[in-house]
């Protein structure tokens, strides 16, 4: 039963093999594999607040974890759907692991007696208002004594991106090969400097170099929708 404590959760995503995945080859992360990363020295179980927004914890939903982790451990991704605020019923036996909650899903009391053994982890705070977790997805110099996780790419851009790596004919280019020196996509609404450096681009057009631009008037969380002026997410991969 989802509210059971006593049951684990669900596992929803299994840790990928110690051996990188054949596409891994084409992106040459060979180069930067640990050496002891054919042998698994431990487990690590993650606990999701399913009441998170997708975008949210999309780090946990691609492969960023096993394609920049060292291969020492081993991630299982859980999904949850309880957070006790009456700390009646804590879910022990899973250590190590770390609790994910967004700031609006489970305030710290609720996380750290409801998973009492688990690190607690932050997800959604851009502002960096909230200081109380262990863990952060967003690293703020005003909020010392904190792990975090750098974000990953978005659910919608991982999803393109995987259809473009099967292709067999797939292989990341050096940057001296590819055809523009650098690119600007952004959402002009999203913030006043951004309204200001679109105006500043759009005088370079006369520049030698050659760069690529798509600089929506609006943001949408639905980039994908054809009433979006964002780029596509496979477009943007490209």
């Amino acid at each position: 039963k989802a509210d059971n404590y006593a049951a684990p959760p669900r596992d929803v995503s299994s840790a990928a093999p110690s051996h990188p995945h054949p596409n891994y080859r084409s992106l040459r992360l060979e180069e930067y594999s640990d050496p002891k990363s054919t042998t698994i020295a431990s487990q690590v179980y993650i606990t999701i607040s399913v009441y998170l927004v997708a975008r949210e914890y999309s780090t946990f939903q691609t492969d960023i974890l096993q394609r920049y982790g060292s291969g020492r451990i081993d991630y299982h991704i859980h999904e949850h759907t309880q957070c006790d605020r009456s700390c009646t019923r804590p879910l022990v036996g899973n250590a190590p692991c770390v609790a994910v909650a967004g700031t609006r899903q489970c305030d710290i009391k609720s996380l750290e007696c409801s998973y009492p053994q688990c690190k607690t982890m932050l997800m959604g705070d851009e502002k960096c208002k909230v200081h109380s977790h262990d863990v952060r997805g967003y690293y703020s110099a005003t909020i010392l004594n904190k792990g975090y996780l750098p974000l990953g790419p978005r659910l919608d851009s991982w999803t393109s991106f995987q259809k473009i790596q099967s292709s067999p004919q797939f292989f990341l280019h050096p940057s001296s090969k590819r055809q523009f020196a650098f690119n600007a996509i952004f959402s002009q609404s999203t913030n006043e400097g951004r309204e200001q450096l679109a105006q500043i681009i759009e005088e370079q057009r006369d520049s030698k170099l050659t760069f690529f631009t798509t600089m929506a008037k609006q943001w949408t969380s639905r980039v994908n929708s054809p009433n979006s002026e964002q780029l596509h997410t496979d477009s943007y991969i490209k």
